[in-house]
């Protein structure tokens, strides 16, 4: 069944002079204008903005207080440091804000009466040309939700196009905490081997075609990052295909799709594919052990979304 992920972008090439007016495009295709500022019975919903943190092109807003030196910080700064250096994207662009809501029931009521049309999920990216934000509440999945969505925000501040396969399949590649970048996604390895006994193939000329948010299946999803861990792990050659590919990003957005590229050095990329995730370890890795088992519950947290 094709459902939405958990997880939302917004992106938008449509600018707004007014403070609380923001313009945002929703699968990227059909244009939505809606105040910031509104109210709910007699209290105005704004978005959190009493302290304040900046740091590296990254502006943090929360009625928290919050210290440079807080955990959750920490991964954010070194999350970036990741992205950036794996994926050679050289200099952000633009700064990213993030919005911490003190908890579900802010975040609800703000999303509720600002966005009421955006389908129901724990954290959004939504781009335009006069900001780039990531919107999340303090809660148990804070930081996965933090990585997948602040990830968004490097990609659309260092690239001048992200196609929207990309864009999934880099922010699930990177959501995945651990030592080091490339720790396998539990879910999304187990469900990849478990569609490969069903005789599933992999297409990623499908994947790119696909330019609307809504047309992307939790299938998509897990395909995007299998592209994404095949092209950083399989080779120096894929992952010099992959880094080349984000390279031409960085100034242009009609280029050469990296499935011909694929095929003009690897014709036989999709085997590769094949192979590379069938060879992936879960039980290897303890991190892994644990997401693994947790994942039946967040498929029921899905399917309730």
């Amino acid at each position: 069944m094709t459902s939405l992920y958990p997880k939302t972008r917004l992106t938008s090439s449509v600018s707004s002079k007014l403070l609380c007016v923001l313009a945002i495009s929703f699968g990227l295709s059909s244009f939505v204008v809606v105040s910031g500022c509104r109210t709910f019975g007699s209290k105005e919903i704004v978005r959190p903005a009493k302290h304040s943190l900046r740091a590296d092109n990254l502006l943090i807003l929360s009625n928290i207080r919050l210290k440079k030196t807080d955990p959750i910080i920490q991964d954010l700064f070194k999350l970036r440091q990741d992205v950036m250096l794996s994926l050679n994207l050289g200099e952000q662009k633009r700064e990213v804000v993030v919005y911490i809501f003190d908890g579900e029931e802010e975040f609800r009521r703000y999303f509720g009466s600002v966005y009421p049309d955006l389908p129901h999920r724990r954290a959004y990216f939504i781009g335009s040309r006069s900001e780039l934000a990531v919107y999340t509440y303090w809660g148990s999945k804070i930081q996965e939700d933090l990585r997948h969505e602040y990830t968004h925000g490097i990609l659309h501040s260092a690239l001048a196009s992200v196609p929207l396969w990309l864009d999934e399949g880099l922010a699930e590649y990177f959501e995945v905490n651990g030592p080091e970048s490339g720790r396998i996604h539990p879910q999304n390895a187990y469900h990849l081997k478990e569609s490969m006994t069903q005789q599933w193939k992999p297409n990623l000329l499908r994947l790119e075609k696909i330019s609307e948010f809504a047309n992307l299946s939790h299938q998509d999803y897990e395909e995007s990052w299998g592209w994404i861990h095949f092209l950083l792990h399989h080779s120096d050659k894929t992952r010099g295909i992959l880094i080349s590919y984000l390279d031409k990003l960085k100034s242009k957005s009609n280029i050469t799709p990296i499935s011909q590229r694929l095929a003009q050095t690897l014709p036989d990329y999709e085997e590769q594919f094949l192979s590379h995730i069938a060879t992936l370890n879960l039980a290897a890795d303890p991190v892994n052990t644990a997401g693994f088992q947790q994942m039946r519950s967040h498929q029921r947290e899905f399917q309730k979304e």
